[in-house]
């Protein structure tokens, strides 16, 4: 049952909403599957250096951002902070091209984990033969639920499953500690100059990518104990906990892996990290490896669902959806119906593209998880420039450093990877052709949204600011 009337239940802690943001950042894929393309596609060890600067760009993109998150009292992320600096229409293309994304993520991360899931099932049950599509829709059942229920429920899963992931990679890095890498530690791999060499560019584009989900603290405001606080607090911890996670990880991975990591890595880019896992910590904890991967790839799945669930309760309220997405569960407090109409969808999708023969890596996942990245990387430019808009304009006292210096560094910092996307979009993605497709389609979605809430003549409830 659900209520117009009914508020979102306000008990998320910080530490609540960091589990959920960076379960979607899904550190232990990105680990196994991210690092060692980084070390194959810039043809170099600095792949610690890469995280630093990603990690320092969005700390900088941060600090703008969540100095506006105490004026514009809104959960709809992007999407608010965009239609309070660059008006309704702006807005309305930022919110409708933000769903399209994360809900794109979605298919992308159901795909990736069904797949995995047969594989999986296979080489345990000798089964090999089970379809993917199954344990995508089993999946998306699961998640379909918690993301109907009470947020606790899914912040308390999250938990669960990313303790167990990030603890596996911390148990990595104390056995290469412990017993020492080979050949020493790395200190090629710290060194800036190493970082100019080979393909630089890439190193830090694919560095970027293993950080999205960290922008979505804002979208749980609504859910949180103190926002003013809590949300500022939650994203910086969130951007600087990753940050100094990967980049220590990668440090001790590239040192085991030696002066040949670069060539380790180009020979076998998908079983490299197992590999290792296994050499340090014995052949159980390669297989144990695989199951928390398919962990990683479902708690960044229910992190995403309940980002697109957040995203069409503020866009039913702004007039954008109908008002039956943003109705409140009376008694679970949560957006049931929203996580009703997105489960449908996605279930859906990944019925049909089952029925089409895709392939769930190459055809799905892929292009995809690539139109998030570069999806994200627009919306973040276009926030940075919101927030310097909002404060010249409203003349809000505020640090220069927060409202003009940081958002202008961060701007130029990302918009030199939305370069580095659009150059590389074959090797982002993985498939050029439905990538191109799929962005231009969520363009078009996007000034579909901008204009409808244009030609509402502001229908949306005004923003609400301090």
């Amino acid at each position: 049952m659900t209520n117009n009337r009914v508020t979102l239940t306000r008990n998320l802690s910080v530490g609540s909403i960091v589990l959920m943001v960076v379960a979607a950042a899904a550190p232990l894929t990105c680990v196994i599957g991210i690092i060692p393309v980084m070390l194959l596609l810039s043809g170099n060890v600095a792949v610690p250096v890469y995280f630093i600067i990603a990690g320092l760009i969005l700390l900088l993109f941060s600090v703008g951002y969540t100095r506006m998150s105490r004026f514009v009292d809104d959960a709809g992320g992007f999407f608010s902070y965009i239609r309070a600096g660059l008006g309704s229409v702006a807005g309305g293309s930022a919110s409708t091209l933000a769903i399209g994304a994360y809900g794109l993520t979605l298919i992308a991360l159901f795909a990736y984990a069904g797949a995995f899931a047969a594989q999986l099932v296979g080489s345990v049950s000798g089964w090999t033969d089970s379809p993917w599509w199954l344990w995508a829709v089993l999946a998306a059942a699961v998640v379909a639920v918690l993301g109907y229920r009470n947020i606790d429920l899914s912040a308390k899963a999250l938990g669960i499953l990313l303790l167990a992931e990030t603890l596996l990679v911390v148990v990595l890095d104390v056995a290469i500690i412990g017993r020492g890498p080979g050949e020493g530690y790395s200190l090629d791999s710290l060194s800036p100059a190493t970082a100019a060499t080979g393909a630089p560019g890439l190193g830090l584009l694919f560095a970027f990518l293993c950080f999205l989900g960290f922008e979505a603290t804002t979208v749980f405001r609504a859910e949180a104990k103190d926002p003013e606080r809590t949300i500022p607090r939650a994203t910086l911890v969130a951007v600087g906990s990753i940050g100094i996670f990967y980049a220590a990880t990668a440090f001790l991975l590239v040192s085991a892996l030696g002066p040949d990591a670069v060539a380790a890595a180009t020979a076998d880019p998908t079983g490299v990290i197992t590999g290792l896992a296994a050499q340090y910590l014995g052949p159980v904890f390669g297989d144990v490896l695989q199951v928390l991967v398919l962990t990683s790839l479902l708690a960044a799945a229910i992190s995403f669902h309940n980002v697109v669930n957040r995203y069409q309760v503020s866009m039913s309220a702004a007039g954008l959806i109908p008002a039956w997405f943003g109705r409140i569960h009376t008694t679970h407090r949560s957006p049931a119906n929203a996580s009703i109409a997105v489960s449908g969808i996605v279930i859906a999708v990944l019925v049909v593209t089952a029925a089409l023969g895709l392939d769930p890596i190459s055809q799905i996942y892929a292009p995809l998880s690539g139109c998030l990245g570069l999806a994200a990387l627009i919306l973040m430019c276009a926030t940075s420039i919101a927030v310097i808009v909002y404060f010249r304009v409203h003349q809000r006292r505020a640090p220069l450093w927060a409202t003009v210096i940081a958002p202008v560094i961060a701007l130029l910092g990302l918009g030199a990877i939305v370069v580095l996307a659009f150059t590389n979009l074959d090797l982002l993605s993985g498939s050029p052709a439905s990538s191109i497709f799929l962005i231009a389609l969520l363009v078009v979605l996007a000034a579909i949204g901008g204009g409808a809430e244009a030609l509402k003549n502001r229908r949306s409830r005004t923003v609400v600011v301090h």
